[in-house]
Parts: C-alpha cells; structure tokens; sequence
C-alpha cells in the first residue's frame, strides 16, 4: 500500500466521518502509481460513476504523454483499513508544497483527448460523499490554493452533485456553468444510413486491433486539414498504450469504413454498462452519414449504448450526448494574499 503523507481531520457535520476518525488523503507521487495499480483498478470496478478516462489504462499512458506537464493524483483513503475510495486527477498541484504570496487555483486535469473529467469514488451515494468532503476538508488546509476548478463535468454526473452540495455545505463559494455546446446534431437514424456505407467492420480481437489502431493512425496522417500527427508526434505512442491497455481486457473496439472512397474510423472505449465513442479519425470523418454508420455499428456489435465522448462530439444515430459543464469552487470564504491574511491577524 502506497504511504500517504496526510491525514485529514474528520468533521461531525451531515453524512461526513464520525468525529475523531481521519481519512487518509495525498497525492501520490508518478513513480509510485504502478504500485498502486492493482487498488486502483478494484476502485473502477466499485465505483459509483464510469468513466473510461480514470482507468489505468488510460491515464498511465495520459500522464506519459504529458511529460513534464503532467499532473498528480490525490488519493483518499477510508479511515479505518485504509481502502482506496477516490482518486482526483490535479493539474497545477506544484504549489501544493510552495508558499506563494497570492493563492492559486488547483483544476481536475483532463488530458487534451478527453471530452470530460471525473473523479473516481468508490461505494454508494453515501460514501462517494464523504470521499468528496475528505478532499474538500485537504485540499481547504492548504494555504497555497484559492480554489478548485472542475471543468468539463458530466452536468448530470453525481461526481458534479456532491462537489456542489459538500462545497456550500461548508460555506465555499461556488460557480456552476455549462459549457458551450458543440454538440452536432445527427438526426439519421440506422434506416437512413443504406448506401451512406455499406459495412462497417468492429474490430475487438486484441491481435486484430494492433493492426486496425495502425489503420486508424494512418487515416490520421490522410488528413491533412487537422495534422494532429504533425503538431503531436508523441500522440500515436499515446494511442497505442491506450489501446494496448484496454485490449489485454477486452475493453477496445476499432470502427472502420470498409468503403473505397470512405476513408473513416473510430475508436471504441468499453466500459461496465455502455461504451465510449472516444476518438475519429480520417478525412472522412466530418461527414455526419459516415460518423453515424461507425456509431450505429460499433453499438449494435457490442450491445452496449454508445455514449459520445469525443472532443468533437456527435449525438444522435444510436449515440448518447454528454453535456458538461465547469464547476469553480473556492477554498476559503474571502481568497486573499498570505500576507493580506496575516495583516488582518495582527491587526
């Protein structure tokens, strides 16, 4: 078990921790992550809320690619046993140990392929609440940060809920707005779709989809309009580990347009009860006939809904649309400098 440098006091307030037991809560150091990957993934089996963007699989491979850049990962451990019951994901967690003049806000980070953020609780209602309130309680004792933001949210995630209600429980300041909506409405269903594209071929075979994430990569490099590759050479690595992961569990699919002049894929996240239309790929597609057939296809081959979790997402044709929204919080009633804080004391 990883050692945790911190403990958070308990507070007697609503479905919180009994008084006087401590929850264990602090970040875990990159090169200890491996050593926590085996509590980690019984946490995504446990946890109340799915996302394919918290999983080992992705997020080892996501911190990777992130380089020095790379953000850290707040652990929250039940107090008594120690059991792993959440992970936040942090970005700008470097001034956690440095004292600067003017706080600074902390933000769940989310890698630039995700189309949204979410911590990892374990448990029910009940206990991803209290795992919500060890974070808050951690992260308010430290006089380095003036808040939290939470962009990117799922707006009906429970994750979002807790955030919001443990905040203004405490008497924290808080901001909820949604996102921009760049939603493209799809409006084809599967029976509009004939001679669109004729087949679509799912690929789930772990040897299979070695080759068919190389097909995807050299769409890629086809379309010259967004040259991803280009401005990311580190990005076809990335892709790789991340499907490299979730195939060893049979958790990755490739969608491909077995068309000669319809050069379009799509990668396919499995979750526990529906699946993660993650990724598109090729010059083709932008076009909404084509988008809709790999979306259809991909759904109907693994019985799962498909839920639209591509930055440039799709609704509709058998997809469900994911609204976000950003939550800022802030971690003390009136933010202010050390120093202004300080004067006020001595005054």
């Amino acid at each position: 078990m990883i050692a945790l440098d911190s403990t958070t006091p308990a507070t007697a307030r609503g479905p919180g921790p009994a008084p006087g037991r401590r929850w264990q809560t602090a970040l875990v150091p990159f090169a200890a992550l491996p050593a926590l990957e085996t509590e980690w993934r019984l946490l995504g089996e446990e946890a109340v809320e799915d996302s394919p963007f918290m999983s080992p699989d992705f997020l080892l491979p996501a911190l990777t690619h992130a380089g020095p850049a790379a953000p850290q990962l707040l652990a929250v451990r039940e107090p008594e046993g120690g059991r792993l019951v959440g992970l936040f994901v942090l970005t700008g967690a470097a001034t956690l140990s440095e004292i600067w003049l003017r706080p600074r806000p902390v933000a769940l980070w989310r890698h630039a392929t995700q189309a949204f953020a979410l911590p990892l609780l374990a448990g029910s209602e009940k206990e991803a609440r209290r795992t919500v309130a060890a974070a808050l309680a951690w992260l308010s004792e430290r006089p380095a940060l003036a808040g939290l933001e939470a962009g990117a949210l799922p707006a009906a995630s429970l994750a979002a809920r807790l955030l919001e209600e443990e905040a203004r429980a405490r008497g924290l300041p808080v901001q909820r707005r949604p996102q921009p909506d760049n939603t493209r409405g799809l409006n084809f269903q599967p029976r509009h779709l004939q001679g669109a594209v004729d087949r679509v071929e799912i690929v789930v075979e772990r040897v299979a989809l070695r080759r068919a994430v190389e097909q995807l990569l050299c769409l890629d490099r086809e379309e010259n309009a967004r040259a991803i590759l280009l401005e990311d050479p580190l990005l076809p690595a990335f892709l790789r580990g991340v499907t490299r992961g979730y195939a060893r569990c049979g958790r990755a699919a490739v969608a491909l347009a077995c068309e000669a002049d319809a050069r379009a894929g799509a990668l396919v996240l499995v979750g526990r009860e529906r699946a993660y239309l993650w990724r598109l790929f090729g010059p083709d597609a932008d076009d909404p006939a084509i988008e809709a057939a790999l979306a259809v296809a991909a759904s109907k081959t693994l019985g799962l809904p498909l839920v639209a979790a591509s930055t440039r997402r799709l609704a509709g044709a058998g997809t469900e649309p994911m609204p976000t929204e950003s939550l800022s919080i802030g971690l003390r009633a009136e933010p202010g400098s050390v120093i202004s804080r300080i004067w006020s004391w001595v005054g």
